[in-house]
């Protein structure tokens, strides 16, 4: 039998993620009969877990088990997308998106925006999806052996960052090169 910590890695590794598995799309539909399926997957990770009785009530089974339920880890899942949504560049498709609540059917992502609603996203970083872009030029790296070659620097923008370390006895430097002289393939 495996260790308490051990079946907890276990549980939240496989179980947890195959039962939440884009729980965006439907916990918002996920009723009493639903949740009796889930709840009892859930009591029995944590009854594996903790080696519980099967009597035992799944919120102290998940209690003693140290494991999230369901809901919480669904609206964790909630929140997190909902972030994720708001801090998309301004260039994605799904920004210019506009939520408007449809009176015969709302659509998970509207029940999700008027949930999340009283949240403040005016403070958050817009994340782009590269760091550096593909056409901005990078650094070039190059390797000298000779110290007055490192120093020496014809160009007032190059940049030089040099290390030096005992255990090789070498020195190594970075140098941004002016992009004139930068060789494309």
């Amino acid at each position: 039998m495996a260790s308490p910590r051990t079946a907890r890695q276990l549980f939240t590794a496989t179980v947890a993620p195959t039962m939440d598995y884009a729980s965006n799309v439907w916990s918002h539909a996920c009723k009493a009969k639903e949740a009796t399926w889930i709840e009892r997957a859930q009591r029995v990770g944590a009854q594996a877990i903790t080696g519980g009785f099967r009597t035992v009530a799944t919120a102290v089974a998940e209690a003693e088990a140290s494991v999230q339920s369901f809901r919480e880890r669904h609206a964790q899942a909630a929140s997190r997308f909902w972030i994720r949504t708001q801090t998309l560049p301004r260039t994605h498709p799904l920004t210019s998106l506009k939520l408007k609540l449809n009176r015969r059917y709302a659509s998970p992502m509207q029940k999700l925006a008027s949930a999340m609603e009283r949240l403040d996203t005016k403070r958050l970083e817009i994340i782009h999806e590269f760091a550096l872009a593909p056409w901005d030029d990078r650094v070039q790296v190059t390797y000298e052996t000779n110290r007055v070659e490192v120093l020496k620097s014809d160009d007032p923008e190059d940049i030089t960052i040099a290390t030096s370390t005992a255990v090789f006895k070498r020195s190594w430097m970075i140098r941004r090169l002016p992009s004139s002289s930068i060789p494309y393939e």
